[in-house]
């Protein structure tokens, strides 16, 4: 029986071969809660694609310690299981947790991009700048998240609301 390796969203550009440092939020998750070490297999992706052809890497840590974790990346694998329906979802927005699993379920549904839309009944009418922000994060988040646990190789993005 084979074990599902976890994956990683990485906010940065992949190459076969290369080394990469891992982000601290992804360390904590890595050491503390996965409890992976030295020589574990993981998969990444960025939500790019290589010569129009969606993917993942493999990856094997090569160096694990409870600060630092460093990935040796291997092969490009294509796979491309989004669909070719570019499905938009505007949703009006609601309290933080029906919202999140809204973006979440939404996500592993196959929609392409989720808009929140401000209504006359909603509950977040009066958010200032800053609030909108923080918001705006979580919820793209929230959207990483699923797309790394769908195991979707392209990062549905979050508009801003309207």
């Amino acid at each position: 029986m084979t074990m599902r390796l976890s994956r990683f969203f990485i906010n940065e550009s992949l190459s076969p071969g290369q080394s990469l440092i891992l982000s601290p939020h992804l360390v904590n998750y890595i050491v503390n809660v996965l409890r992976l070490k030295t020589g574990a297999d993981i998969v990444l992706f960025n939500g790019q694609a290589i010569d129009k052809q969606a993917g993942e890497y493999t990856a094997t840590l090569t160096d694990v310690s409870k600060r630092s974790c460093i990935a040796l990346i291997g092969n490009f694998i294509p796979k491309n299981i989004e669909s070719r329906i570019n499905t938009q979802l505007f949703q009006g927005i609601s309290r933080s947790e029906r919202m999140d699993y809204t973006i979440q379920k939404a996500i592993e549904l196959g929609v392409s991009s989720i808009t929140p839309v401000f209504s006359q009944r909603s509950n977040l009418r009066k958010l200032n700048d800053k609030q909108l922000k923080k918001k705006m994060l979580h919820w793209q988040g929230v959207a990483t998240s699923a797309c790394e646990q769908s195991g979707r190789t392209v990062l549905v993005n979050v508009n801003p609301p309207i």
